[in-house]
């Protein structure tokens, strides 16, 4: 019985052995296999983080070509809006012009006056739908920014003073469309 006891006994330990083995063989796959896969989570991390970055760029490009073309929208509008009203100009010249001669302006009908100033009156308020304002600086410090002097005279007044407006100027949204032309104090 020795000898059966002990063959029991070496076959076990080959079979165990052997299951060692294929456990060990079975480890040593799973353990590339988890290496493999560690391997793809990391390279797909790599990709999404790449992606992400690259969805940001876009975003952050998309939103900047957004507000550059806002921009352009608006000086585009700005641009349009102060032509149009640089065309209305000389027909407020004109009636301004129309009305500067007290003398004439009184010997006129009176019902041509009130259509006249009707007319006029429509024009002021195209102008202050625009925010157009008049700059009409009489009496008032020569500023080179809003007025150009076209000419000057000696006076009693101050130095650099606005004697006379030739012609009126016009801002738009404070910016100056036509800078008023005035005679100033010598």
């Amino acid at each position: 019985m020795g000898d059966k006891g002990h063959d029991k006994q070496e076959f076990v330990v080959e079979e165990a052995s052997e299951v060692g083995e294929e456990i060990g063989e079975e480890i040593s796959q799973a353990q590339n296999k988890i290496k493999k896969l560690q391997h793809s989570l990391k390279m797909c991390d790599q990709a999404r983080r790449e992606e992400l970055e690259n969805l940001q760029r876009a975003k952050a490009d998309f939103l900047n070509t957004k507000h550059r073309l806002e921009e352009a929208q608006s000086q585009i509008r700005t641009n349009v809006e102060s032509d149009f009203i640089m065309k209305l100009l000389p027909i407020a010249d004109s009636f301004h012009l129309a009305k500067s001669n007290d003398v004439v302006w009184d010997s006129v009908d009176k019902d041509w006056q009130k259509g006249f100033l009707a007319i006029e009156n429509q024009l002021d308020k195209i102008f202050e739908t625009h925010h157009v304002e008049v700059i009409d600086p009489l009496n008032e410090p020569f500023d080179p920014n809003t007025q150009e002097a076209v000419g000057s005279r000696s006076s009693d007044i101050e130095s650099d003073a606005v004697l006379e407006v030739l012609q009126r100027g016009y801002r738009l949204n404070d910016r100056v469309l036509r800078p008023a032309k005035v005679v100033i104090s010598e």
